[in-house]
């Protein structure tokens, strides 16, 4: 059981910033690079990367334009699917 809590607490660590997206209208540009960074670090593995920082954190900072602080996931969720493919999923596999 010890061991499920400290899975879900470095999983928050790594993607909690993402968990509440509404959260990021009030979220500082530096704060934001700073997770988007710290997340690309936790999914590279050698010269192998599965996001780009960069991009995620441009991404983001348009996104979260278009949410409010208390929308739903099925909300947000809603947003993406009718963007027209604006938005892409940020995670590519193989993508260096």
């Amino acid at each position: 059981m010890e061991t499920l809590f400290k899975q879900l607490e470095s999983y928050k660590d790594d993607f909690g910033f993402l968990f509440r997206i509404g959260k990021l209208t009030n979220m500082a540009n530096t704060d934001l690079l700073k997770h988007c960074m710290a997340l690309q670090n936790r999914l590279t593995d050698g010269e192998s990367k599965d996001t780009d920082a960069l991009d995620l954190y441009a991404q983001l900072i348009i996104f979260r334009l278009l949410v409010t602080e208390n929308q739903t996931p099925l909300e947000v969720i809603s947003i993406v699917k009718n963007s027209n493919g604006s938005f892409k999923i940020y995670v590519e596999r193989g993508k260096n």
